[in-house]
């Protein structure tokens, strides 16, 4: 729009109510594959340096589009030690899962 990559949203709306008007967020167009890379990525994440950003690859650029969006209610921040807390407790939780099938496989072999 007029040279500019614009991201529309009713994030101040309700799911049932929708009093509040389109809002949107406006970024220089040379912007628009790092903010098209972190909308599309859901439910998955993105780190912000592996964020395309052509003709830089300005990291600092990166962090403004990524904090834009995240103050307007669209990104959630993982830092590395949480992302790798959460790996280990979805582990757990397949290893518990096999634990309950093998435990219900021997319940059927003693009947």
């Amino acid at each position: 729009e007029d040279g500019e990559a614009v991201v529309y949203h009713t994030m101040e709306n309700a799911r049932s109510h929708h009093g509040a008007a389109m809002a949107n967020v406006g970024f220089p167009l040379d912007d628009a594959p790092a903010i098209e890379r972190l909308l599309l990525a859901y439910p998955d994440y993105v780190e912000v340096r592996d964020l395309p950003h052509p003709p830089t690859d300005d990291l600092e650029l990166k962090v403004q589009i990524a904090t834009a969006l995240f103050r307007e209610g669209f990104l959630v921040i993982v830092h590395d030690d949480e992302e790798e807390l959460r790996g280990k407790e979805e582990e757990g939780m397949e290893e518990e899962e096999e634990e309950e099938d093998y435990e219900e496989g021997d319940e059927e072999d003693e009947g």
